[in-house]
């Protein structure tokens, strides 16, 4: 019986380096390696990440839904520059998956435009709020907030929104 041979290309899309096949990560688990790098290179910092794509109990489903409210963001930075924003909200889609004024006002279920409405109420008190693609996407987001301060969204806008999908 003769091996299958694969182009490069093939591989790639069909195996991971292990030899394992390659699937695409939730949101999840997204939000666990932000979480992970955030322990990691800002350990001071004050943060919230939103479990809704972890899979948990009725009885902590119900107090989960006393908390949160529809929209809500997925990750929340408290840290504050020069009284200028009190905070990043981010809500992490996953990796390319593209938010946009047009998919927001064509989704049937209304979802993107609560988290949108969200997002611009939370703007509106000064904080810095954002759709966001992917957790690499995030972390430059992150990144960029923490380490340039008050210059962000200048930064962001300028500098990271055309390599990003952040909306």
């Amino acid at each position: 019986m003769a091996k299958k041979k694969y182009t490069s290309e093939q591989f790639r899309k069909a195996f991971s380096s292990n030899g394992r096949n390659i699937k695409k990560k939730t949101e999840a688990q997204e939000q666990t390696n932000i979480c992970k790098w955030m322990q990691l290179y800002y350990p001071d910092v004050f943060y919230n990440v939103d479990l809704a794509g972890i899979n948990i109990s009725p009885a902590q489903r119900k107090v989960y839904s006393q908390r949160k409210q529809r929209g809500h963001p997925d990750i929340m930075i408290y840290e504050w520059y020069k009284n200028l924003y009190c905070g990043l909200s981010i809500e992490l889609k996953r990796t390319g998956t593209i938010v946009n004024e047009e998919k927001v006002k064509k989704d049937k279920t209304g979802h993107l435009l609560e988290q949108y409405n969200y997002l611009m109420a939370l703007r509106n008190r000064n904080r810095m709020a954002f759709f966001v693609s992917g957790e690499e996407n995030a972390k430059i987001v992150i990144k960029h907030y923490l380490e340039a301060g008050p210059m962000a969204m200048k930064i962001i806008n300028k500098h990271v929104w055309p390599k990003i999908n952040i909306y």
